[in-house]
């Protein structure tokens, strides 16, 4: 091998050592950047779970409360009598006529799950009595 292959090899090999540490630099920050970003998940991912079991025991509190509420009978809201619920809290406090509900998606018996569905109905019925005076128009 003669002086100028051998400049040149050991030109090429300067250049692939360049690359490779270039190489080794980016990869280095993309696994900082890994590592940052799996403690940040690690750290929303604890705060969303500390806020579900926050809200479950708060869901708890208030179901607790609601249970404990005497029940209206169920031959006094219609249909509900073939589904088969008759607790639905008599008296929840209502804050301003400003607090605007999105009306009730349309019940199927078909989802099994009527409770939500009238829970919904009867805060719609206390928060706007003006439009519902009467149990018949319920």
């Amino acid at each position: 091998m003669d002086s100028a292959d051998s400049t040149v090899l050991k030109t090429a090999l300067q250049a692939q050592g360049t690359l490779l540490h270039h190489h080794e630099g980016q990869l280095t920050t993309i696994n900082q950047g890994v590592q940052d970003l799996n403690a940040r998940q690690h750290n929303f991912q604890s705060t969303v779970t500390t806020e579900i079991n926050h809200l479950a025991e708060k869901m708890r509190d208030i179901l607790t409360h609601l249970e404990a509420r005497p029940a209206v009978p169920a031959a006094e809201f219609s249909g509900s009598a073939e589904v088969g619920f008759a607790e639905i809290p008599v008296q929840i406090p209502m804050p301003s006529s400003t607090l605007r509900l999105a009306s009730p998606e349309k019940f199927s018996a078909d989802s099994g799950n009527c409770r939500p569905f009238l829970i919904q109905c009867d805060l719609h019925f206390k928060h706007q009595p003006q439009y519902f005076p009467q149990i018949k128009l319920r």
